[in-house]
């Protein structure tokens, strides 16, 4: 599944099937022409078969997707001027009690309550 992928993600799928169409075109012109001629008509690009067309036309479209794709530019900082953190809260800072190890080690100055 994940080769799979890889292959759609990097463009394999339009090299598959232009694999194909040109098998395609070969073995189709050879019955009629010398496997010769019927692979030059193949490759030189002057015969494009129908599959040809829309392999063409899918690259093509992906290529122009990605330059789209490549143009658009990010800003995650897109501040233009310098804000105190003061000026952006509403309330008044949170006084924190300093914490000290030593006060939970003593014991407690009152024995807790029992129960009766």
């Amino acid at each position: 599944m994940v080769v799979a992928m890889l292959v759609l993600a990097t463009g394999g799928h339009w090299a598959f099937l232009q694999s194909v169409a040109w098998v395609r075109m070969t073995m189709e012109l050879s019955h009629t022409e010398s496997l010769a001629s019927a692979l030059q008509k193949t490759f030189d690009g002057q015969h494009p078969c129908t599959l040809c067309k829309f392999v063409r036309e899918g690259v093509t479209t992906e290529k122009r997707q990605q330059k789209q794709k490549f143009e658009t530019k990010l800003e995650f900082f897109c501040e233009t001027h310098e804000r105190r953190a003061e000026d952006a809260l509403p309330y008044s800072r949170p006084v924190f009690r300093q914490f000290h190890l030593t006060d939970h080690l003593t014991a407690p100055a009152i024995p807790p309550p029992r129960s009766s």
